[in-house]
């Protein structure tokens, strides 16, 4: 098997800089949300803004995530060692 080039390291890495920053993201989203006790109904709706954010940020760090198992995949077709 082949080991990994310098480009592909580098694309390895910057997927995943980018899964570690959304899961940080989708923590203190998560944190903020458990922690809000929203009382009028202006911070109700509020609240439920934040809670569709949260969602649309844990499908895009799904999607990122099988992307870079895809990515993984790929090169491990090739003959390349991860």
């Amino acid at each position: 098997m082949n080991s990994l080039t310098k480009e592909q390291q580098q694309l390895l890495a910057a997927a995943d800089a980018v899964i570690v920053k959304l899961t940080e993201e989708l923590k203190q989203m998560d944190e903020f949300i458990k922690n809000s006790r929203p009382s009028t109904s202006k911070e109700r709706l509020q609240n439920k803004i934040n809670v569709k954010k949260r969602n649309e940020l844990a499908e895009e760090l799904n999607k990122c995530n099988k992307e870079r198992e895809e990515l993984t995949e790929d090169f491990e077709k090739i003959g390349v060692k991860i």
